[in-house]
């Protein structure tokens, strides 16, 4: 949690029952817990890191950060 808010992870699987389980399995974690759909969709999740490691340094935050997509109740 940063700042009050809980860090997003996403999970990505072909197979979406195996997502499912992970999900499921990730809830008691303190972390927000998104189905990201595809395995392909990873591609744009390492991008996110990647920007998201890039601003933090700029800001003087790393390495604390954290994804969070606004206006989700989960």
């Amino acid at each position: 949690m940063l700042q009050g808010l809980k860090s997003d992870v996403y999970v990505t699987a072909n197979d979406e029952e195996a997502r499912k389980k992970v999900i499921e399995l990730l809830q008691p974690l303190p972390f927000r817990v998104l189905d990201a759909g595809l395995l392909k969709n990873n591609r744009t999740l390492e991008r996110m890191t990647l920007l998201s490691r890039e601003l933090s340094l700029k800001a003087g935050n790393y390495p604390r950060i954290a994804f969070n997509l606004w206006g989700l109740e989960h």
